[in-house]
């Protein structure tokens, strides 16, 4: 093809057609032109359907997060928040010598019941936004309401795990401390350490902890379920996204 155009050009030079070449010059040079924006149209295409398509799987995998998250507020916290709640209601009375205690197991795997949530770290399903923030991609999401409903509710999350964090008390080190707890034998205990295990909570500085560990668990599912409200609403606006840009 390259050849041909010569060709034409080169015999049109021979016959001295100068206005015919510098015609056909300019209309070669056109031809170029749209041959060049065609190309960069094609590129540009491409590459805005390469990246519709990165976009999607990002925020399918963040539906999927935040699935995760949600189960494991209703399981992790909501299914086990009135048994923590209860279980320091009864260590209160008992420090107070209201309470009396019927079956020695019974009562101290109700009172530990109470450190439900201030052991341990709680973990969320965030590594598609750590993805997306840490490879600049967040940009790739087109929705500028959507973006900021994003960004909120992981930085609200980091902010009430900081919170929380801060708010914890002592109270399960102090239990386990005189009641070693195995989880795959809750029924276990050594005889030798129940009068010191009672002691201990009748200690002057028990009910500091007692209080404070409800003042976590009052703060805690506050803020727990207004993540989970949260994780709720950013949930159907992706979907909603999902389903407009398809």
């Amino acid at each position: 093809m390259i050849r041909f155009f010569r060709n034409i050009r080169n015999n049109l030079l021979q016959q001295q057609r100068i206005s015919r070449y510098v015609f056909y010059a300019i209309g070669e040079i056109i031809l170029v032109v749209i041959g060049i924006l065609i190309a960069i149209q094609l590129d540009t295409w491409r590459t805005e359907r390469n990246n519709r398509n990165v976009e999607r799987n990002y925020l399918l995998n963040m539906l999927e997060e935040l699935k995760s998250d949600s189960l494991s507020h209703i399981g992790g916290w909501v299914m086990r928040y009135p048994g923590k709640m209860e279980g320091l209601k009864i260590a209160k009375d008992f420090y107070y010598g209201e309470y009396k205690i019927s079956d020695t197991i019974s009562f101290m795997n109700a009172i530990g019941k109470g450190g439900i949530g201030s052991v341990g770290s709680t973990r969320l399903a965030n590594s598609t936004y750590l993805d997306l923030v840490s490879t600049g991609n967040f940009a790739l999401i087109r929705d500028k309401s959507l973006r900021q409903q994003i960004s909120y509710y992981y930085t609200y999350l980091d902010f009430i795990l900081d919170y929380l964090n801060r708010l914890r008390s002592e109270y399960p080190k102090r239990l386990n401390s005189f009641r070693p707890f195995d989880p795959g034998d809750p029924g276990s205990f050594d005889k030798r350490d129940v009068t010191l295990f009672y002691e201990s909570i009748q200690k002057p500085d028990m009910i500091e902890l007692i209080n404070q560990e409800l003042t976590y668990g009052y703060s805690a599912n506050l803020r727990y379920n207004d993540s989970y409200e949260i994780c709720m609403k950013l949930s159907d606006s992706i979907r909603s996204y999902l389903k407009r840009t398809e």
